[in-house]
């Protein structure tokens, strides 16, 4: 390898190292020698964003702006992989304890059910919850409402959740019990999309939070309910450890 390559090489290994730590230390996602060819992919398409031609500059460049490009990297680090009704065994074992959870807030007296989606990604899990709620709550009991806070760490993805518009060939894989009346089709030139009825929208609530360092507001909340599956196959033993308590 010669002098000028080896310096190349030598540059692109200490930005993917510096990056990879500092997202993990932000997000909890782990990001160490495994993920190490992941994140020189994502950082080279980062470059060519910024219009950069180097790791060299791109490093000139992440020194002097480290604040906004770390909200930048976060969303491009960290996973999205989602969809509607994923995982969808732990929906038949909500649907096994749904009564009890009702009964549970009855006895204090609360006509409500509190839900923390606590990685909500792009918000398939966030409005599948919903729509599964719609549909058996009222099942269980009439008079019981819920209501769903959905958190990320990205704040791109807490937008688009926030938004709830997603493509039609996304939508339409939803199971029929559950899309009927919960979603408005696109006509003309939006007929590609759907977005979700506001009957749903307006029980949902979304906040970019980092749940390894959560504050007041969020962490002293109470609820029925927390979907955190999907965030903690990410996490180390001790993360997790560290974030139920």
């Amino acid at each position: 390898m010669s002098a000028a390559a080896n310096i190349k090489f030598t540059v692109e290994q200490a930005v993917v190292e510096k990056v990879s730590k500092k997202i993990t230390a932000i997000t909890g996602v782990q990001l160490g020698e495994k993920q190490e060819t992941m994140v020189l992919t994502r950082l080279n398409r980062r470059l060519t964003e910024l219009g950069l031609k180097d790791f060299e500059e791109y490093q000139s460049y992440f020194d002097k702006n480290e604040t906004q490009e770390l909200n930048s990297l976060v969303s491009l680090m960290t996973t999205h992989h989602t969809f509607f009704f994923r995982e969808f065994s732990q929906f038949e074992q909500l649907l096994q304890t749904l009564p009890s959870l009702v009964q549970k807030a009855k006895e204090q007296g609360r006509k409500r059910l509190d839900i923390w989606c606590a990685a909500c990604s792009t918000g398939q899990e966030v409005y599948t919850i919903a729509m599964f709620l719609e549909k058996h709550l009222p099942i269980i009991s009439s008079d019981m409402s819920y209501r769903i806070l959905a958190s990320d760490v990205d704040p791109q993805s807490v937008a688009k959740a926030k938004n709830g518009v997603y493509r039609w060939n996304e939508v339409q894989k939803i199971p029929q019990m559950y899309l009927s009346g919960n979603w408005l089709k696109g006509t003309g030139d939006i007929s590609d999309f759907a977005k979700v009825r506001n009957h749903l929208k307006e029980k949902c609530e979304f906040k970019t939070a980092n749940i390894i360092k959560l504050d007041s507001s969020l962490g002293s909340q109470k609820f029925d309910l927390i979907f955190c599956r999907n965030v903690f196959i990410y996490f180390t033993t001790d993360q997790i450890n560290l974030t139920v308590k």
